[in-house]
C-alpha cells in the first residue's frame, strides 16, 4: 500500500520509530515480533515504504496499537474523521474492509 501523500509516508516513519522506541525494542525485536523483515520495518522508519493491511495489523498489534490509529497515522484517514470513525462500529469495518482491498 502507498500513503495518501509524500508527507505521510514521510511522517508515518518517525512515528513507528517512536512508538517501536516507546516499547524500548531494537528494529530486530520489532521485525520478529511481528513477522516481519528487518529490511521491510527499515524501510517504513526510513520513508521508503507502508504496510500493506496484513503488516499494519501485525505491526498494531506487536506495538499495542488500536488499528485504526495505526491507519490515521499513515494518512490513510483524516484527522477530523477519526474521532467520530472510531465510535461508529459499522463505520468502521466498512473502512477496515476498504482498506483489504490491493490499490492500484
Amino acid at each position: 500500500m502507498k500513503a495518501k501523500t509524500v508527507e505521510d509516508k514521510y511522517r508515518f516513519g518517525p512515528w513507528l520509530t517512536q512508538q517501536r522506541l516507546r516499547l524500548d525494542l531494537e528494529r530486530k525485536q520489532l521485525s520478529r515480533k511481528a513477522g516481519i523483515s528487518y529490511n521491510y520495518l527499515s524501510a517504513m522508519e526510513n520513508g521508503y515504504d507502508t504496510p500493506s493491511y496484513e503488516v499494519s495489523q501485525k505491526l498494531a498489534r506487536a506495538l499495542r496499537i488500536p488499528l485504526m490509529e495505526f491507519y490515521f497515522q499513515m494518512g490513510r484517514i483524516p484527522p477530523e474523521m477519526s474521532r467520530w470513525i472510531l465510535k461508529n462500529e459499522k463505520l468502521k469495518a466498512i473502512i477496515v474492509e476498504e482498506f483489504k482491498r490491493p490499490t492500484c
